[in-house]
Order: C-alpha cells, then sequence, then structure tokens
C-alpha cells in the first residue's frame, strides 16, 4: 500500500514537517495493524518550489515535479498539510494542487492537515484547501486537523493533538477499503462536461 504525503514546510523544523511526519506515522502504524504494507513517498514541495513556479510562467515537464505527480497519482492514500497564513494555505501550497492533472486524485483517499499561529485559523484549509481536493474528485475525511503553535506546548496539548491526529487517520482507512484501485481508475475518466470532450458549435453547425 502507498502512502504519499505532500506537504510545504518553509524551513527545516517547520512546525507543519512536524504534523505531516506525526500524521504519517499514524497511519503507518495503524494501516501496518491491519495487516497492510506500507510505502510511504515524501514530498515537500519547498523543494519542487522553482520548478512550479516555472511551470507556471512556462508551462513545460520539469522532472521533479513529474515525478511528483507520478507519485500522487499512483498512491492508495494521500496526506496533505500547509501552514495557513493569513487566513488561507500558503499559495505555494496550493499552486501544486492547481497544476496537478486533473484526474490524479480522482477517488484517491485524502486526508487534510494544516498549521497556523492561532486556533483563529483553524477553518481556513476546509474553506480553502478542501474546495480545491473536491474539485480533483479526492475522497477527502470528514474531518481535518489544525495544529496552531499552542498545540506543540505542553504534554496535555501534545496529548490532545495526537487523538485529533488518530481521529483524522480512523477516517482514512474506511475510505480506503471502500474505494479499490480498479475504482479510482474508473473515476478518472473524463466526465460529460470536461472541455476536452465538447464538440465544437462550428462543427455541430456543419453538422
Amino acid at each position: 500500500m502507498k502512502i504519499v504525503a505532500v506537504w510545504t514546510g518553509l524551513s527545516e523544523e517547520s512546525a507543519t514537517t512536524r504534523l505531516a511526519e506525526r500524521m504519517i506515522k499514524s497511519a503507518t502504524e495503524r494501516f501496518t495493524a491491519a495487516g497492510k504494507d506500507v510505502q510511504v513517498t515524501r514530498i515537500n514541495v519547498r523543494e519542487i518550489a522553482a520548478s512550479l513556479t516555472k511551470m507556471t510562467l512556462a508551462p513545460a515537464p520539469y522532472p521533479d515535479v513529474e515525478a511528483a505527480f507520478a507519485a500522487v497519482k499512483e498512491a492508495d492514500a494521500v496526506i496533505t498539510v500547509t501552514p495557513i497564513y493569513k487566513a488561507a494555505p500558503v499559495a505555494l501550497h496550493t499552486l501544486f494542487w492547481q497544476l496537478i492533472d486533473d484526474a490524479a486524485l480522482a477517488g484517491t483517499p485524502v486526508a487534510i492537515g494544516a498549521t497556523g499561529g492561532t486556533a483563529r485559523h483553524s477553518l481556513a484549509v476546509d474553506t480553502t484547501l478542501r474546495p480545491i481536493l473536491s474539485y480533483l474528485k479526492a475522497s477527502v475525511t470528514p474531518t481535518s486537523i489544525f495544529a496552531a503553535t499552542a498545540d506543540w506546548g505542553s504534554t496535555d496539548s501534545n496529548r490532545r493533538l495526537a487523538a485529533r491526529i488518530e481521529s483524522v487517520i480512523d477516517e482514512l482507512l474506511p475510505n480506503m477499503a471502500r474505494v479499490s484501485r480498479q475504482e479510482r481508475q474508473a473515476e478518472r475518466i473524463a466526465d460529460e462536461y470536461d472541455p476536452d470532450g465538447v464538440v465544437p458549435f462550428a462543427q455541430l453547425l456543419a453538422q
């Protein structure tokens, strides 16, 4: 079973990286206990930032970005974590999901997390990142996880954070059991409103 973690840690010891690693650890332990062999691929968007920016300004394939996109497409489950700046996910993180192929995430179970200075930002990931993932037809867990600065400050707060992480991962496992790889592949077929499949109006008039 392949888990792909996509996060944007903007420093070497960022809270976002710490949250991503704790979610990975929880998922790995839970899935291993369920009898699954787990393979984890880690993608820190910071490391491919230059290529993502170039791809936006001058569309062309970049090997590091293409490898990241390919890993997501082959994932059995995805964990994605972003820092929240001024009530929104950092732009670099959303750019990753805006540039990936529309069908890459279709039907894939996804757990989302976010970090920020205060709990005032706790709904930002649900109002901004969740709609993007829903557009990509991901099977997103009903609950997201948000970690504020205070969540790292004491044994009690860390314990509560761990419980919230486990709650989200608990939602991820049933999603994986419900949706097979074959079903996910089927969901990647373009829908009837895909612009690439629409017959041009001039062609309709000529018929």
